[in-house]
């Protein structure tokens, strides 16, 4: 973990309220996992606490996060451009692991649910199953079409199914009614989104032994000091223990 002032490299809208922002430095070396997340200190002093934002893909030497503009300091964030630095506590928490997949026949397939925001860790997921040559179907929902991002991204990496609320996009439904279409047997599934699609693919999926979950919570320190951001049952915090949890050992 390394504290550490990035360089904001680009921050741009790509879809409604919805922004991709590349920042450089060092920490970016000791990125392990996809699932992983940065602590973002904005620089209004109102704003006391840390943003955590998932790293939606890297290497060596630099970073992606999406965020959604939900309130002060995501709002905040949209105004830095291209030359300004960031201070990046990071990387935090524990994201995918994979290494379970070596056992896997060729033929294995898994699944990807993804909603809203929660969308954006699972892309480096879905890179780092490319790289495995690992068969994959991506579900990705929306609110609506104009909040719709990184489908094209998606598409080049497995087999993508959309929903939107509203049906403006893809098939009119969400996660789960996506989910419940496609009438496929996996060998994994993986997931990040809002805490009722998270629950809905425990329940669904509660005889597959792989089921992986990134939990979305409100964070303070970010590194398991405070234990602000308890599971549910209170016997792991999302920010040290997660926020990637196989669904058998959490309550979401």
């Amino acid at each position: 973990m390394k504290q550490e002032m990035m360089a904001v490299l680009s921050n741009e809208m790509i879809a409604q309220n919805v922004y991709e922002m590349k920042l450089s430095g060092l920490l970016c070396s000791e990125i392990k996992e996809a699932g992983q997340f940065i602590h973002i200190k904005l620089a209004d002093q109102s704003m006391i606490l840390r943003r955590p934002i998932s790293v939606s893909s890297y290497d060596e030497n630099s970073l992606t996060i999406l965020y959604k503009v939900v309130g002060k300091g995501t709002d905040a964030m949209t105004e830095l451009k291209s030359g300004d630095v960031l201070d990046v506590l990071g990387p935090l928490g524990n994201g995918f692991k994979l290494d379970f997949l070596k056992n896997f026949n060729l033929d294995s397939r898994v699944l990807i649910v993804g909603a809203g925001i929660g969308i954006a860790p699972l892309y480096e997921l879905a890179l780092k199953l490319k790289e495995m040559d690992v068969v994959m179907d991506i579900c990705l929902s929306f609110k609506t079409a104009s909040e719709a991002y990184y489908v094209n991204k998606f598409s080049a990496l497995g087999n993508v199914f959309i929903s939107t609320d509203d049906g403006s996009l893809g098939m009119q439904g969400y996660a789960e009614d996506l989910v419940k279409t496609l009438g496929v047997s996996y060998s994994a599934v993986f997931s990040c989104g809002p805490r009722i699609v998270l629950s809905f693919v425990q329940e669904y999926f509660s005889l597959i032994k792989h089921v992986y979950v990134s939990l979305e919570e409100r964070m303070a320190c970010g590194f398991g000091a405070c234990y602000g951001c308890d599971t549910k049952d209170k016997k792991k915090r999302v920010c040290k223990e997660g926020p990637v949890f196989n669904s058998h050992e959490v309550a979401i």
